[in-house]
């Protein structure tokens, strides 16, 4: 799956500022959506992330999932979603793009938003 950077930039001056820049995309722990986190965001988390104490069940899977499937793209890429992370969200042919911010959003298949949010 292909996201066009030009495209997408139209639709949100959130979306604008997330996407023109360096980009981190990974699987939802808890979810079958995708995280997108702009460049400078995702080295915000990422300390965080890798902090989490191996200790707890919860927490290395939480880091065995958002770290394991992190796709990091630079700002002349395309946005292109791995195999392994469209499988994980279910991505067909009717994808929604959420934005929360200029530093994050969510890429959600359609169909499986409707049921997950139902």
């Amino acid at each position: 799956m292909l996201l066009n950077r030009i495209s997408v930039s139209t639709l949100s001056s959130e979306l604008k500022a997330l996407i023109e820049g360096p980009l981190a995309i990974t699987a939802s722990p808890d979810r079958p959506g995708l995280l997108v986190y702009s460049g400078l965001k995702w080295d915000e988390l990422r300390p965080q992330i890798e902090a989490l104490p191996n200790s707890s069940q919860e927490a290395r899977r939480f880091k065995r999932i958002t770290l394991g499937n992190v796709f990091p793209l630079d700002e002349y890429e395309p946005v292109s979603i791995p195999q392994p992370l469209a499988k994980h969200a279910f991505l067909g042919t009717s994808v929604i793009l959420i934005s929360f911010d200029e530093y994050s959003a969510e890429i959600w298949d359609e169909q499986h938003l409707v049921n997950w949010a139902g």
